[in-house]
């Protein structure tokens, strides 16, 4: 996946492979490896001081979260951001949801 890609809503993005079904409506997207995307929707992200950096909330029961955390170097992949049109982010599109990398 290269470049701005955007979708009408979380189930196309699982549709096109980006996401699993459970995180459709947000959270972290992990495998039994590790954490591999985060959709950010409503006040998860917390700072906005730029487009790519910023803090996020984790929910307490998202499954993801130890994936996402993980202590090892060595267990740690590059994780894609998508945001969605529901998040109070200013970096948020005005419609669906969208991830913007290479």
């Amino acid at each position: 996946m290269h470049g701005e890609s955007w979708w009408i809503n979380g189930m196309l993005a699982f549709r096109e492979g980006i996401i699993d079904q459970i995180s459709t409506n947000g959270g972290i997207v992990a495998n039994q490896d590790s954490a591999y995307a985060l959709v950010m929707k409503d006040s998860d992200e917390v700072e906005q001081g730029s487009s790519y950096k910023f803090t996020y909330r984790c929910k307490p029961h998202d499954q993801g979260r130890f994936r996402l955390t993980a202590a090892d170097y060595k267990s740690r992949h590059p994780v894609r951001v998508l945001r969605s049109h529901s998040s109070s982010s200013m970096w948020a599109p005005r419609a669906g949801i969208r991830y913007e990398g290479t």
